[in-house]
């Protein structure tokens, strides 16, 4: 069936540049710094406000504008500002970038077909989805309709019938149902779009009928935001619906009357406590940026606090960075064991709403293991281990090994053989995207620790090298954390007033000369009278976890996980002066949502 059709085939290889930050809508510019995701981890979805029902939504490199091209709507709803349509037709911040523009139906308070036509000549990025009648009549508006038919999309559903394909590589469903009122005239569609991840659904004006959007089979999968009418909140059919079977974690409520403006934040006020979040879009209003929950914990801000401390750490004291599978299911860490010095790896199951209890890792020996760490890809964990008593006389030894993850579950640990010796201790292992492998440890012949790095080249790993430049004079350092890229690393030293005082957590940069700067210590939100040791940051680059202990050298049970927004990294970046961009920032795809009104 045919129920989608071009009306040219759609101009392929946009160059979408975009920089993520905040949007404040009546407001001076503010810039919100988001550290960048990685591995296919989601940015933020940023919603700003335009008019009406218009919108523009946007996550990570991507931004969809929807209902937005109308200026000349009935006197009962708002347009948008002369400002923000001048905006939009220069493709200026916030309307830089846009890759999609979708429209719900032909109706005046939501789209001009001359003003479209006129936003497409402007603009030679975007593709435009629009309903069939709606683009006939971009085509009698327009003065030479072979200028932008390439990128126009006509959508030919009928009432009850939805089509799914990607435009301009977003993923899109559209839905035909009825117009409020039970109109077939004008076709109105509603969209279900895949942002980065994110996904967001739009009802146009919709007849507002449950069992039209159940039998969409809407509400059989998690939708991140629902942009619907102001009304679905206060009407008990709808209600339910929003409820009980959509159970959207975000909903933007549209479609207000001026008339209305002042009266409907007190009714939706009332019905507030039965949903997740709930808000009106309102004239003014400041840019909405949604973040995920982080295994089932609400996002921390520039104060740390504990993490599932009543899931990971009952009873031995945790004493290395948390290594979290790449699809969600898990963590590992290694802790102290509670009857004594040894240490092991632990491991606990996430089941999408809280941790397991914590059991010894299935590869894990009862003692000597410790400091696990996943490779840049998810696809191999390292750990340092202490390998059992050999030769003649027996001695002890000490390596990195690492696990694999096959179907009947990790197999056998298998050290590095460039790592196997009895000359030095091995503790926490960082590794980079292109395999090096960073840990802490001490020759026995000397004093302190130090950081030490294996090379990965032709795929053999090199004996351990101690980093080189500033760092080393370092002492004390360990439990190094490694940026993929290696341009930055997170270390445990001492703290201003040296050892033997409690550690702090600090950043050094890689120098232009492949060594590393002196650690710049974090501020007193992270590192206080206490110790705080073993610093990483989450796959999405964007929390920061450390542990912090009140009890002496990590024993007891005063140690706890805790994790903070990873932009307090940045005042370190700056102090330290060594570059302009902060850690993180080259993977940073942004979106800039700046002033509308």
């Amino acid at each position: 069936m045919n129920t989608m059709k071009r009306a040219k085939s759609v101009s392929q290889g946009f160059i979408v540049v975009a920089i993520l930050a905040a949007c404040v809508v009546g407001a001076e510019r503010r810039t919100d710094s988001i550290w960048a995701g990685q591995s296919g981890q989601k940015d933020p979805l940023v919603l700003a406000y335009v008019a009406n029902s218009g919108v523009l939504v946007g996550s990570g490199a991507t931004k969809v504008l929807i209902d937005a091209l109308f200026d000349k709507p009935n006197p009962e709803y708002r347009p948008p500002a002369p400002e923000v349509l001048d905006k939009m037709m220069k493709g200026a911040p916030p309307f830089d970038g846009v890759d999609l523009v979708l429209i719900t139906h032909n109706h005046p308070d939501h789209f001009d077909a001359a003003l479209g036509v006129r936003y497409l000549e402007a603009r030679p990025e975007p593709v435009l989805l629009a309903p069939a009648d709606a683009v006939e009549e971009m085509r009698k508006a327009a003065a030479d309709w072979t200028k932008i038919d390439s990128r126009v999309v006509s959508l030919d559903l009928k009432v009850g019938e939805k089509g799914m394909k990607d435009w301009n590589r977003i993923p899109v469903t559209a839905f035909r149902a009825l117009h409020s009122g039970d109109l077939e005239s004008p076709m109105n569609l509603m969209y279900l779009v895949d942002l980065n991840g994110w996904r967001v659904f739009h009802e146009g004006d919709s007849n507002g009928k449950p069992e039209v959007y159940q039998g969409f089979g809407l509400g059989g999968t998690p939708v991140d935001l629902a942009l619907v009418h102001f009304w679905f909140p206060l009407k008990p059919n709808c209600a339910r619906f929003l409820q009980e079977v959509f159970k959207p974690d975000h909903i933007a409520l549209t479609h207000l009357p001026i008339r209305l403006e002042g009266d409907a934040p007190g009714k939706i006020e009332q019905v507030r406590q039965y949903y997740k979040d709930i808000f009106l879009l309102l004239p003014g209003m400041t840019a909405k940026i949604i973040r995920k929950r982080f295994f089932g914990q609400p996002a921390p801000g520039m104060e740390p606090v504990k993490f599932w401390t009543e899931a990971l750490t009952p009873e031995n004291c945790p004493h290395g960075q948390l290594a979290f599978l790449p699809d969600g299911t898990g963590v590992f860490w290694s802790a102290i064991l509670e009857d004594g010095p040894e240490q092991t790896i632990f491991w606990s199951a996430f089941d999408g709403k809280t941790f397991s209890p914590p059991v010894v890792a299935p590869f894990a020996a009862a003692s000597g293991n410790g400091g696990p760490a996943f490779a840049a890809d998810g696809k191999r964990l390292f750990f340092s281990a202490e390998l059992p008593a050999a030769g003649d006389p027996p001695s002890k030894a000490s390596a990195i090994c690492y696990v694999d993850k096959a179907a009947s579950g990790w197999t056998r640990p298998v050290p590095l053989e460039s790592t196997v010796d009895s000359q030095m201790t091995k503790g926490q292992v960082s590794v980079a995207r292109r395999g090096n492998i960073y840990f802490s440890g001490r020759v026995l012949t000397e004093r302190t620790p130090a950081i030490f790095v294996c090379r990965y080249v032709d795929g053999r790993y090199s004996p351990p090298e101690r980093l080189a430049g500033p760092l080393a004079a370092v002492p004390l350092l360990v439990d190094p954390w490694v940026d993929p890229d290696e341009e930055f690393l997170l270390v445990s030293c001492p703290p201003e007033e040296g050892p033997p005082m409690p550690t702090d957590i600090g950043i050094s940069y890689r120098q232009a000369d492949g060594s590393w700067g002196l650690p710049v210590r974090l501020g007193g939100a992270v590192n206080t009278p206490a110790f705080e040791r073993f610093p990483s940051l989450s796959r999405d680059g964007k929390y920061l976890f450390f542990i912090r202990s009140f009890g002496r050298q990590f024993v007891g049970d005063q140690a706890h996980f805790y994790w903070v927004d990873a932009r307090i990294l940045e005042a370190a970046g700056r102090s330290q002066g060594q570059r302009e961009s902060q850690p993180g920032t080259r993977n940073a795809p942004k979106i800039s949502f700046d002033s509308l009104q």
